[in-house]
């Protein structure tokens, strides 16, 4: 007979012990910083330029690191990384026009960068951050913090080109290991404000330079054939087609038929990873390696930048003496917002 299945919830709740063992030997993480600054003013403070640079070193960070299943935990707590940054701060300030009716222009551009690495993992090559099974966010030993990881493909260890199958084409490798950073190399911003007579507009845009992002919604659209890159058509001639190969070694000219003109139209693409052409079609994309779930996450590892229109305020600010005299208040502000409008 079946029975109440063996959950807390039917019996008015319950608790359940955490899979992260405790670490009564878990000590504060240390860090050291030497920074350096200067803050310079021009023009009677209608120019204003700041720079800032650091270095800074973590010892003892804190992280989530696996243990044997065997404890009866999945992972523990423990001072696992050394970390050290070095970075640059840049903000420039000035007015472009001032005039005496109360008309102000002021433009404020800053800049800024950090370079990251994991200098120590306790002996580990690399401990998880955060993510899924193929493809993971982690702490990897001489990468920056955050590195992406996960299946790539084989590659010839003295050009690097791929390994290829008996087809042309490339292949699975045998270990996972970094396939991005999503780490930025330079951040960047623009501040602009109009102000008259108590009327207010500021305008703020921000960018982010040369970063790495893992795109697994575009490879699972690979897999079902709905992603606008397998929308491709190509119409291949009949010698080309006798010897063009698919993933599953068939011809074209095996697997299609031709049509009135001889010649064959398919659903894909013709390819060449360093072993000739071949077809890129629906066997590759939904049997093969060309998808998100049986093929590599490094395919789907996409280098971008990016510039926001982040935030646009409109403010009115009451302070008239006849406001003062009558409410007692010094001033009061009204604004209208709109953040991220544009990307």
């Amino acid at each position: 007979m079946a029975g109440t299945s063996l959950d807390a919830a039917n019996y008015g709740g319950g608790f359940v012990r955490s899979s992260v063992q405790g670490n009564p030997l878990i000590r504060p993480e240390r860090k050291t910083e030497l920074e350096g600054g200067l803050d310079l003013r021009f023009l009677q403070d209608r120019l204003t330029f700041s720079a800032t640079a650091y270095t800074n070193r973590t010892t003892g960070a804190i992280l989530t690191v696996p243990v044997a299943p065997t404890t009866g935990f999945s992972a523990t707590s423990a001072n696992a990384a050394e970390i050290k940054n070095r970075g640059l701060e840049l903000s420039l300030s000035t007015d472009i026009i001032k005039q005496q009716n109360g008309f102000v222009w002021s433009v404020a551009p800053n800049f800024s960068l950090n370079r990251n690495e994991v200098v120590s993992l306790s002996g580990a090559e690399s401990i998880f951050l955060t993510g899924f099974t193929g493809t993971s966010s982690r702490a990897v030993q001489g990468q920056q913090l955050g590195a992406l990881w996960g299946t790539r493909w084989a590659r010839q260890a003295e050009t690097g080109g791929y390994v290829l199958d008996t087809n042309g084409f490339p292949t699975l490798a045998e270990t996972e290991g970094v396939i991005g950073d999503p780490n930025p190399r330079w951040r960047g911003g623009l501040g602009t404000t109009l102000t008259y007579k108590g009327i207010s507009l500021n305008v703020l845009f921000d960018h982010v330079n040369n970063l790495d992002v893992w795109n697994g919604t575009k490879g699972a659209l690979y897999s079902y054939g709905t992603s606008r890159d397998t929308e491709t058509e190509t119409t291949i001639p009949a010698d080309q087609a006798a010897t063009l190969r698919l993933w599953n070694s068939q011809t074209v000219a095996q697997r299609y038929q031709p049509g009135p003109d001889g010649t064959y139209t398919i659903r894909g693409s013709i390819a060449d990873f360093g072993g000739g052409p071949v077809v890129l079609d629906e066997q590759w994309y939904r049997n093969g390696l060309g998808n998100g779930f049986t093929g590599p996450a490094e395919q789907f590892v996409e280098h971008i930048s990016y510039t926001r229109l982040r935030e646009i305020t409109l403010t009115y600010s009451l302070a008239t003496a006849w406001f003062k005299e009558r409410t007692k208040f010094q001033s009061v502000d009204l604004s209208l917002t709109g953040r991220n409008l544009a990307l």
